[in-house]
């Protein structure tokens, strides 16, 4: 193994040793450290033959070359710059004070240059410096800002906790109440049936009334109510099956609505002669009994007390069974929900608001409090995982829109939200694109076919105001923009008062 090391070492050493640089002809030209030698005719052909571009320093063909040489502008009373050599001597005065070209072929222009520099650099420091008078109230806002959306939170959970007992406690006696109210119209609901039982018993026994005037009262009682579907369902239940299933259904809807009519109109004649045909497609004569009859009865004249609308008095219709039970319905109610007042088991009752409405409210204005102070105490917590840059000067735009039309577009910036060409999604805020505080980005845009979802990067910059500057589609569906606003603008640096001291530039006149 080390002898073939050995060889190797010793055999590329000595091709490095022996190889040796080209010969330059007389009146050639070397280049590239030495390793290519040109003939004279080679030199400003207008073809590039050496890599630093050496033999074309007056014509553009090594423009191109990665190594390109290049030469050194003095620049005296302005800035030293440096140009390709490939445009030296090409008539053209690419430095100020005309070094690239012949003595006496350009003016110096350096003065000149030196004052529009100072002029330009004058112009931003004052950019710059109204700038950080604005970021300034912008960080001064941002302060207040926090503040209140400190006290804002702490406010938002201190009525979370005193509203949720509240709420549970005011739910529980909500249940407490409307079992109560369940019951006692269950304990309603028995005692108009046991009433209704009653009297319906002693109208019977009293007037002797047989299964035809049960019938009777029952279908008129049903049609003048119109209660035409609770009298078909429960004479269906009580016929015999095969009878049942023979009945018109639309027919008896139909002769009920008639009835109906012409008892609204009053208009009796027509309204007995309706209801003979409402028993007539009902089948009534087929009724096989007078238990079944008072059960037809019960089950109209409960659908009737259930109604709240009045209507004219029966009793020259109906007869004496019919009237008494729509007497009857008259009394039964005797219930208000508002009758049941929310007191402590003392029966003292702490506040005006007592009743079960008055519950429901008070309930439902606290569940209202407790949602305005959730969505406070979620806004404030997203607000929080924001970053807003140093000092939070950024907080000031959250809020913020920015538009401007360039070219046939209005484009639309909103920091921390959304960006849009026109209607079309750019992207929503995602993250700094750097640790410096110079630049946004924006991702998952509307759909670009080919690409995908559309992105925006916005590189900021420091001005007096918040503005849209330029914005540019670098590649296909991917854009950039520059932004201008206070927020940027950074405090000036012991650099930056050195080249205040002297302009940053120097001048040949004084």
């Amino acid at each position: 193994f080390f002898f073939f090391f050995f060889f190797f070492v010793v055999v590329n050493l000595g091709n490095a040793f022996w190889q040796k640089k080209p010969v330059v002809p007389k009146g050639g030209l070397a280049c590239d450290d030495g390793w290519t030698a040109l003939e004279g005719s080679s030199i400003n052909d207008d073809f590039c033959d050496c890599g630093d571009g050496a033999d074309e320093l007056l014509t553009s063909a090594c423009a191109r070359t990665s190594v390109a040489a290049t030469f050194a502008c003095v620049n005296e009373g302005f800035e030293a710059a440096t140009v390709r050599l490939s445009v030296v001597g090409d008539g053209i005065c690419d430095c100020c004070d005309g070094g690239d070209e012949a003595r006496g072929r350009c003016e110096n222009r350096c003065d000149e240059e030196a004052a529009l520099e100072r002029e330009r650099r004058a112009r931003e420091r004052r950019l710059r410096e109204d700038g950080l008078f604005v970021r300034a109230q912008y960080v001064a806002r941002a302060r207040e800002a926090t503040l209140a959306s400190d006290a804002e939170l702490e406010e938002a959970r201190k009525s979370l906790e005193d509203v949720e007992p509240k709420i549970a406690e005011l739910r529980a006696e909500l249940r407490k109440r409307e079992a109560a109210l369940k019951e006692r119209r269950e304990a309603k609901e028995r005692h108009i049936e046991e009433t209704f039982n009653a009297t319906a018993e002693a109208a019977l026994k009293e007037q002797g009334l047989g299964l035809g005037a049960t019938v009777f009262a029952a279908t008129r009682l049903a049609a003048a109510f119109a209660e035409i579907e609770t009298l078909l369902d429960a004479t269906t239940s009580i016929l015999d099956d095969t009878i049942a299933d023979g009945l018109d259904d639309v027919e008896v809807l139909s002769v009920g609505v008639d009835a109906n009519e012409a008892y609204g109109k009053n208009d009796l004649g027509n309204f007995e002669h309706h209801c003979d045909a409402l028993s007539a497609a009902l089948h009534i004569a087929d009724i096989p009994d007078q238990p079944s009859a008072v059960a037809l009865l019960r089950t109209v004249a409960a659908a009737v007390n259930d109604q709240k609308d009045e209507k004219l008095v029966l009793e020259n219709v109906l007869g004496s069974l019919a009237a008494a039970l729509v007497k009857h319905k008259k009394q039964d109610d005797d219930l208000n929900d508002d009758d049941l007042t929310v007191c402590g088991e003392d029966q003292t009752c702490p506040t005006a608001t007592t009743t079960l409405e008055g519950l429901k409210k008070d309930l439902d204005e606290l569940e209202a409090a407790k949602k305005r102070a959730d969505e406070a105490v979620k806004r404030v917590e997203k607000d929080r995982k924001l970053d807003f840059g140093p000092e939070d000067a950024y907080l000031p735009l959250k809020d913020k829109c920015l538009t401007r039309r360039i070219g046939k577009y209005d484009w639309e910036i909103c920091p921390y939200g959304t960006a849009k060409q026109d209607r079309t999604s750019l992207g929503t805020f995602k993250k700094w694109s750097d640790d410096d505080y110079r630049s946004w980005h924006f991702d998952n845009g509307q759909y670009c076919a080919g690409v995908g979802a559309r992105t925006l990067d916005v590189r900021l910059e420091c001005g007096d105001d918040d503005a849209i500057l330029d914005v540019n589609e670098k590649e296909t569906c991917k854009y950039s923009a520059t932004l201008m606003t206070p927020a940027a603008c950074r405090p000036f640096d012991d650099d930056d008062l050195e080249e205040t001291k002297d302009d940053g530039v120097t001048s040949t006149t004084s």
